[in-house]
Formats: structure tokens, C-alpha cells, sequence
């Protein structure tokens, strides 16, 4: 059987502008969805050229699964200095959590900034490193591909990631919309719902100590900001169509008081 090789083509003889061509090429849903395949992301157009203060992100797009925004960078050259800070600057007007830059070829230098990046930023931030290339066969049409370079640490798809983390939450727990939108970490979720017993009474920092010795990685947060443990506590509540119930005492006294003292929290029914 005879056989043909692909043969690379130049990308600027397809797309000679950066801005007008290509962003406005790869801006498609259809095209889009090809970025989307490699880096195993469902991405929606939101606006091409969106303003970011003075400057002007390439795409602005959005994950589907989860409606967070996507920043994509596109840079037909070899990566540089000026481009990372775009992408910085861009993701922090927009508050995006997760960034792509789509490169010609890369700098190692620049490799190792991204892979440095996504080991010690935080867990929410991704930032994806992604080549395209045009290749052809005998007279055929260029075609393009995409080739991911360095993704987030533990990255897996959110096509594939969909149906696993809804099977994490207890049956209870239906409502994954509500979840998703709620401030609550699943630890904290499974650990309330095993602990945390309707129309009994705990002290609140009983129960937080409890979580803690459970989950000490998840519970520093809650431990530095105990009011936030306090709103986690009543969302999780209306998660069970619950309310809670707030009682300050005195221990020593036993005295009932609005504030100040021991609180203590109990969980009853709506």
C-alpha cells in the first residue's frame, strides 16, 4: 500500500495576521472545538478583541461545563517576555482561572515559567501551553494541529471529569448546579453529612476541630477565617433544607447572650 507524508506548511502563508487572521479563524466555535479536543476543555466563543483596560485579550471564551472564563493568548512567533505578561494582565481584569497560550514554538525558558507556575499557583489556576502547526498531504488543504505542551498538574479532561466528580457527592447531594455555585469544599460536604446530626446541639468549634483532625489539609482555610466556616455551615444547611440555630452562652455562667461567649449551632428542620 502506497502511503503519503504529511508535509509541514508555513503558517503565515495561511494566516499572514495574527489578529485579523488567525484570532478571527480559531474565534469559530468549529475551530475551536478542535483546541477544546486537545486540551480536553468544551470552549465557547464570548468575544474576540475584548478590552482589558487598554490592552485587548486575542479570545475571550468560556468553559461550558463549568461557565468559567477562558483567556486565550495566540502568538504565531516563538513564545516571549511580552506575551506571558499579556496573559497576567489579561486574566486578572478578567478574574480568569484559566489561561491558554497558543504558540508557534516555545522558548524553554518559557516552558519552565508555565510548568513552574502551574505546581505553585493554586489548585483553581490553569494555565495550558499549546503549539499549532499546519500540515498538508500532496495538494490537499492545510490542516491544523494542536499539540499541548504543559498542562496543570493532575489535569484531566472535563469531559471525562463531569461524571466523576458528580459521584463524589453523596446521593443526597442532586442538585450538582447548586453545589458548583456553593462555597463549600466536597471534604467539608461528605464530613458534614456523616457528623453533623439534625436537632442535635454542637458547639461550632467542636465541630471544626473535628473536620480538622480529619481533613488538615482542607481545614487551614476555615481555621484562619472561622466567619467563613460560619456561612459554609448555613449553606450547607439549605443544601439539606435545613436552617441553623445560633445560641451564645456563657459556659461559666450559663448565661444567654446575643454575642460573645460560647456558640453553640443546631441544625433543624425547615
Amino acid at each position: 500500500m502506497l502511503l503519503d507524508k504529511l508535509v509541514p506548511v508555513n503558517l503565515r502563508q495561511v494566516w499572514s495576521h495574527e489578529t485579523t487572521d488567525f484570532s478571527h479563524w480559531l474565534s469559530q466555535n468549529e475551530n475551536l472545538d478542535i483546541l477544546g479536543d486537545e486540551i480536553g476543555m468544551d470552549l465557547d466563543i464570548i468575544k474576540r478583541e475584548a478590552l482589558a483596560g487598554r490592552y485587548r485579550v486575542d479570545i475571550l471564551s468560556k468553559d461550558k461545563l463549568t461557565n468559567e472564563i477562558v483567556i486565550i493568548e495566540n502568538q504565531l512567533e516563538n513564545t516571549d517576555h511580552s506575551h506571558l505578561g499579556q496573559l497576567i494582565t489579561y486574566s486578572s481584569h478578567y478574574n480568569a482561572k484559566t489561561i491558554v497560550w497558543v504558540v508557534r514554538d516555545l522558548r524553554i525558558e518559557h516552558e519552565k515559567a508555565i510548568e513552574w507556575l502551574n505546581r505553585n499557583l493554586s489548585d483553581e489556576i490553569k494555565i495550558f501551553l499549546v503549539k499549532i502547526e499546519l500540515f498538508k498531504i500532496g495538494d490537499s488543504l492545510p490542516a491544523p494541529k494542536f499539540s499541548l505542551l504543559s498542562k496543570p498538574y493532575g489535569w484531566t479532561n472535563t469531559r471525562q471529569r463531569k461524571a466523576v466528580e458528580i459521584e463524589k457527592f453523596p446521593e443526597n447531594f442532586v442538585d450538582y448546579e447548586r453545589i458548583c455555585q456553593s462555597i463549600i469544599k466536597s471534604s467539608l460536604i461528605n464530613f458534614l453529612n456523616k457528623f453533623a446530626i439534625p436537632e442535635k446541639t454542637y458547639k461550632r468549634r467542636e465541630l471544626l476541630e473535628k473536620y480538622s483532625l480529619d481533613e488538615k489539609n482542607d481545614s487551614k482555610y476555615y481555621i484562619q477565617h472561622p466567619n467563613q466556616f460560619k456561612k459554609v455551615l448555613i449553606s450547607w444547611a439549605k443544601l439539606n433544607k435545613l436552617v441553623v440555630n445560633k445560641l451564645h452562652q456563657n459556659e461559666k455562667h450559663k448565661g444567654v447572650h446575643k454575642s460573645g461567649g460560647v456558640e453553640y449551632i443546631t441544625f433543624n428542620q425547615e
